[in-house]
């Protein structure tokens, strides 16, 4: 039977039953909702953004007040002496796997990036503004999966289309023994070519797929040195690459999002203040309201950080009168102090997942006018052993004015419209929008997907594009028992 008819079959069974069933069942209820007591829930919206549009955005801008201490975005253990990176005319090489981990990553200086193909051998084609004599160059490893690090490969040069490719190094059985590891080698080479080649023949575990994160071609010697210190970026992309239950590259709502990333630089206080809209008049009243979802990213691979780097991190807002959210000591819903320390050290946040944070300002901060979003980053001390990279993610930033509904109900507090994406990888306890009529066992819910235990998928597929905004189906209404895997 194909799948329609399946659905077909499913519908009829499910409105026999539904007719089958005494007409008390449809029509007699508890109220669902309870009373909301005491509060305007009117929501009004004085700003948002969900990073759709990149208009009036400012980019890795740190705050002339606040500023930046000890955080690098330069990731490189070596001081690359005759850096050729800026010399690049252009390049070409295998198709990638996909439309986001592409061959341009391989030279935007950050490890964070990668590219991934299938093709075997896989090659990376770099043609330069002009001959150059190369003597060194790195290959650096991406973030997960390490059998498909490069193994066995070529390094070859030439001057024009029409000849053929020299072998300038050989390479076999070479090994990445961490996550975002640089490889660096010397060549004995006097030879000037314009283009060159890096031919990948094998991986280290043989299978389809291969990936690397950085590949710098140098003139001279690489000389190994401390990071240099700069500031966190802050942009707008597509949205997190390796989202556990949930859609990757999109944010939270729409196709994009803001990451923000860099590394702390020792063992003391770290910061950076990121601007990424100002120049705005947005007076704050007794119910005006700061909401935005955040997602940490394990940026380090498969090795958890447990000095929780990329969680130290949170929106702040700046008041015409000088001073910042983030000195005022807003809480959120969940207890914490609204600033990047707090909420790193709160360990409430949850990685590889979009985390819903928001807080009534206006307990703190009425009467004040904003005049700038930032994001930022900010950890008293870390552990030099540990991890010290941080990815972050952030989605809905909202500012509005609307008074907390106080219910009769605990249950009514639980949003149970976008269900909690359990899989039988990230199992955890289930929120589904589920009506239970007359008993505690089956449910009335929505279904996503007429074939599967997860009947109700709100964030994780894309049947359908409504415009330009991946979106999933609705199937239909279905009979459920207690929502698991099993």
């Amino acid at each position: 039977m194909t799948k329609k008819g399946k659905l077909r079959k499913g519908i009829s069974i499910l409105l026999a039953v539904c007719m089958a069933l005494p007409v008390g069942f449809v029509t007699k209820s508890e109220t669902v909702h309870g009373k909301v007591i005491d509060a305007d829930i009117t929501k009004r919206e004085l700003w948002s953004t969900s990073f759709e549009s990149a208009d009036r955005f400012k980019t890795s801008t740190v705050d002339d007040k606040k500023g930046t201490a000890n955080i690098t975005t330069n990731e490189l253990r070596y001081q690359i002496n005759g850096n050729l990176s800026g010399e690049i005319e252009s390049y070409s090489g295998s198709a990638a796997k996909n439309d986001n981990e592409v061959l341009k990553n391989l030279f935007d200086g950050d490890s964070g990036t990668k590219y991934l193909t299938e093709a075997k051998p896989s090659e990376v084609i770099v043609k330069l503004k002009s001959q150059q004599v190369i003597k060194s160059y790195v290959i650096t490893s991406a973030n997960d999966a390490s059998g498909r690090d490069p193994k066995n490969w070529s390094l070859q040069g030439r001057n024009s289309d029409n000849e053929s490719w020299v072998t300038i190094d050989n390479k076999t059985n070479q090994v990445f023994n961490a996550r975002y590891k640089q490889n660096y080698f010397e060549l004995d080479n006097s030879t000037a070519y314009r283009q060159y080649r890096l031919r990948i023949t094998a991986n280290k575990n043989g299978g389809s797929m291969t990936q690397f994160s950085e590949f710098i071609l140098a003139t001279g010697k690489c000389q190994e040195v401390g990071a240099s210190i700069s500031k966190m970026n802050s942009e707008i992309t597509s949205g997190p690459s390796d989202a556990w239950n949930q859609k990757s590259n999109v944010g939270w709502t729409g196709n994009h999002s803001l990451v923000c990333k860099g590394v702390h630089v020792g063992t003391g206080h770290a910061y950076s203040y990121n601007v990424i809209y100002d120049n705005l008049n947005l007076k704050v009243s007794d119910n005006t309201n700061l909401r935005y979802v955040i997602f940490p990213s394990m940026s380090n691979g498969d090795e958890y950080d447990y000095e929780y780097t990329q969680m130290h991190m949170a929106v702040d807002l700046k008041f015409k009168d000088g001073t910042y959210l983030s000195e005022l000591g807003a809480i959120d819903q969940n207890g914490n102090k609204v600033d990047a320390q707090s909420q790193g050290d709160s360990r409430t946040l949850v990685a590889q997942q979009w985390n819903e944070i928001y807080s009534k300002i206006g307990d703190v901060a009425k009467g004040k006018v904003i005049e700038k979003i930032l994001v930022v980053y900010d950890m008293k001390a870390h552990n030099a052993r540990a991890l010290a990279k941080f990815q972050t993610y952030f989605d809905d930033i909202e500012i509005y004015n609307q008074d907390y509904p106080v219910y009769s109900h605990l249950s009514d507090y639980v949003n149970i419209l976008r269900g909690t994406n359990n899989t039988g990888n990230f199992s955890r306890g289930l929120t589904i929008p589920a009506v239970t009529v007359p008993n505690g066992f089956n449910f009335w819910i929505p279904a996503t997907s007429a074939s599967s235990n997860s009947a109700y998928e709100y964030q994780k597929t894309d049947e359908f594009r409504c415009m330009g905004i991946s979106m999933n189906r609705l199937y239909g209404l279905v009979i459920e028992e207690p929502g698991n895997l099993w």
